[in-house]
């Protein structure tokens, strides 16, 4: 499981941050490859992290890493260890990592692994359904992985940790990993929701509990 990044390392996070690594040690180099689908991902060394060509999905938090790949694909480096490597959203099948050109494994596929190499970690994946029964209600959402959603409205906004989301007769399906940090209505009232998660109907103030 990826460490929870800490204040300090957030401070000065930057999206594509281009530099070069430091000349102590030897410079490591991390691919991550896209096979088309988009996958999320965390990582974290024991050194200042640097990236080229990065887009804007991509942002460099000191030693640690928030990216995103799909069709073009992501090269960091850095001079320390890699100390984890996390997929937040999607499947480690559909990406490729390498570390100094050679493939790191995923969890759990029986792969063999020394006892400190670093393995691809996969965060479990819920399920909130967000069902409208007629008056406009308005929502956010917030979660300590990753949040993605699909056939929404343009009423509906999500970023990488969270929604603000709108339901009156159309329901929203949102998908995400980690844990829910939040779930809280801006406007309306919680009566007019019908909440489903992973299955089991739950109300609006035990998911923000």
């Amino acid at each position: 499981m990826l460490k929870t990044l800490s204040a300090a390392a957030a401070v000065g996070g930057s999206a594509g941050v281009v530099g070069a690594a430091s000349d102590d040690g030897d410079e490591h180099e991390l691919v991550v490859e896209g096979s088309g689908s988009v996958v999320r991902f965390e990582f974290e060394a024991t050194s200042e992290v640097y990236g080229s060509d990065l887009e804007s999905t991509d942002t460099i938090y000191g030693y640690a890493v928030e990216g995103q790949v799909s069709t073009l694909n992501d090269v960091y480096r850095f001079t320390g260890d890699l100390e984890s490597f996390t997929i937040t959203m999607g499947s480690a099948d559909d990406v490729r990592v390498t570390l100094d050109g050679a493939e790191l494994p995923t969890a759990g596929d029986g792969a063999t692994v020394a006892d400190d190499e670093v393995v691809i970690e996969e965060l479990e994946t819920h399920v909130l359904e967000v069902c409208g029964t007629g008056p406009v209600t308005r929502f956010d959402l917030a979660v300590s992985g990753s949040v993605w959603g699909s056939d929404l409205e343009d009423t509906d906004t999500v970023r990488l940790h969270s929604v603000s989301g709108q339901v009156s007769t159309l329901d929203d399906v949102y998908e995400y990993t980690g844990r829910i940090n939040s779930f809280e209505v801006t406007d309306g009232s919680a009566d007019d929701l019908v909440l489903v998660h992973d299955g089991v109907e739950t109300t609006a103030a035990e998911l923000d509990g």
